[in-house]
């Protein structure tokens, strides 16, 4: 078994689904997609039990920075904070923000010319 990282999340369905790869672990609204629209199979929840509200991402700076950048760190720390109020308030918003999610670099967005 071998652990890739060739595809963006949202490649991964469909690769699912073509046999590209055999499993993937998928954030939503990825994992909803492959499970609906390509009829994966949900092998392991991560989001329960003992791992239920476990934070699965972070971010970091090093003191350096953080010293040198105060305003930018506060910024990004208040819109943090907004935007978790925001997605805590408003599904629909946070549908409409993931539908327009930047492309990763190097990929391009679904229906665009090569």
């Amino acid at each position: 078994m071998h652990f890739v990282t060739k595809y963006s999340f949202p490649q991964m369905p469909a690769e699912l689904a073509s046999g590209g790869i055999d499993a993937a672990v998928l954030p939503e609204p990825f994992a909803s997609e492959a499970q609906e629209g390509h009829g994966a199979v949900l092998l392991a929840d991560l989001d329960q039990g003992a791992t239920t509200s476990f934070p699965a991402l972070g971010y970091a700076v090093t003191k350096q920075w953080a010293q040198q950048n105060p305003a930018t760190l506060a910024a990004f720390y208040k819109a943090l904070e907004q935007g978790q109020q925001i997605a805590d308030t408003s599904r629909t918003a946070v549908e409409k923000a993931m539908e327009e999610l930047p492309a990763p670099l190097g990929v391009p967005k679904e229906g665009a010319a090569l």
